[in-house]
């Protein structure tokens, strides 16, 4: 909970709750930093991750999941799903993904 600084006689909070699931694409010319950038944030709040990995760097997501596991990440929590650009288009574009 992160109160407000002004609250003058007033009680305001934010209360961050996770998304629930969410869709990671991983860039093809970057892919640790950008596992490193989206999932562990992802995670750290509460959500669960389904990685679609680049179809030319597609190792760097298994090594990441696999270093998931060893630190005690529960299975399921964080997925890899692989494939080309049709994969990444389903992922995105399936109607009961929700678009914040």
């Amino acid at each position: 909970m992160i109160s407000t600084l002004d609250t003058r006689g007033y009680f305001s909070c934010t209360t961050p709750e996770p998304y629930g699931v969410l869709g990671i694409i991983v860039i093809w010319n970057g892919p640790v930093v950008s596992l490193g950038m989206k999932v562990v944030q992802a995670l750290a709040a509460g959500n669960c991750v389904v990685v679609k990995p680049s179809e030319f760097t597609p190792f760097a997501p298994y090594l990441y999941a696999r270093l998931l596991s060893e630190t005690g990440v529960p299975d399921g929590v964080s997925s890899i799903v692989s494939g080309g650009a049709e994969v990444g288009g389903a992922q995105v574009c399936h109607p009961k993904v929700e678009r914040r």
